[in-house]
């Protein structure tokens, strides 16, 4: 079943064509892994993590206090607390808040999968593939915030590629208010997240403006330069994270002015990096490379320059900086 021109996000994209076995998969494999993703995270009694206990500490001062007490994007904390109230444990409540936000990421990965294919079980196949790797187990292992902010990314691919997929003045209208929300809430929740977003809507303008300037995503860019001027103008929103990200930027263009460092093995230094980290890298690479090359080839013109906007945008991720 096609994707329908007038269709919004969640409404005629996805759930509203699902018919009931296709609505009762997506739920029972939503439900499974929300149980796993819980279950890893708390079993040992213990919050997993690099800093597992600072997203309680976090909770707890919104509960005493009203607000954080450590400056950050706020989002995320928020609805561990909801979860704290409704679950009335502490724990459960943080590992419960970034799983339910990563499981309804892998529903929006499903919700574009499907529309870009007009296949159900290929829409459910990325939705296991999304969650299943052990990358995913790590991150929501240990950077919860990190992996919270994914449902934004899937939000703003899903986005995209239905207001590629055309409408009128008012559909173009709704298309950009849900576009600002999505990266709102990206900011609002990971820096990492959001900067990523930030190139791949860019990346997606680019692309069209060289190929296809009849169709350019104009709302999502002018959404995201919206909110990139809303946290410049309130950076507590973030924690300040915006102003830490320029930093970084600043530092590592500076990076390539510096003097080079010595040249050929070092004492103490292995001469080459370790095998399986090469071939995890080269897997990535390739994995991008068959990302990019699908857009291309993709029959669906939306499909090919949003595909290829990721493939851009990941592959930015693993070039040394």
């Amino acid at each position: 079943m096609g994707v329908s021109r007038r269709g919004f996000v969640g409404v005629h994209v996805g759930l509203g064509g699902l018919g009931l076995l296709e609505l009762g998969a997506v739920l029972g494999v939503a439900a499974v892994f929300l149980w796993v993703y819980v279950w890893l995270m708390t079993g040992s009694g213990m919050l997993p993590g690099i800093d597992g206990p600072y997203y309680a500490a976090q909770v707890l001062s919104i509960d005493r206090y009203g607000v954080l007490r450590h400056p950050d994007p706020l989002l995320v904390f928020y609805v561990m607390y909801f979860f704290y109230v409704l679950l009335g444990d502490l724990f459960r409540a943080v590992a419960v808040g970034a799983s339910v936000l990563l499981v309804l990421a892998s529903v929006l990965v499903s919700l574009f999968v499907r529309g870009m294919t007009a296949s159900g079980l290929a829409g459910l196949a990325a939705m296991i593939v999304f969650l299943a790797p052990p990358f995913e187990l790590r991150l929501i292992g240990d950077f919860l915030k990190n992996a919270a902010g994914l449902v934004w990314v899937a939000a703003l691919l899903l986005v995209s590629y239905m207001a590629l997929r055309g409408g009128g003045r008012r559909s173009r209208l709704r298309f950009f208010v849900a576009s600002l929300a999505v990266f709102v809430g990206g900011g609002l929740t990971h820096i990492l997240d959001y900067g990523f977003m930030l190139v791949l809507v860019f990346a997606l303008f680019l692309l069209q403006l060289v190929f296809d300037r009849g169709n350019i995503f104009y709302e999502g860019v002018v959404a995201a330069v919206l909110s990139l001027a809303l946290f410049y103008a309130f950076p507590g929103l973030q924690g300040g994270d915006l102003f830490k990200a320029m930093g970084f930027v600043e530092e590592a263009f500076a990076s390539f002015d510096a003097a080079p460092g010595p040249v050929g093995p070092q004492p103490g230094v292995p001469a080459a990096a370790p095998l399986l980290p090469r071939i995890l890298v080269s897997l990535n690479l390739l994995s991008i490379v068959l990302l990019f090359a699908e857009g291309l080839l993709s029959g669906s013109r939306e499909a090919r320059y949003v595909l290829a906007a990721l493939a851009l945008a990941l592959a930015l991720l693993v070039l040394p900086v």
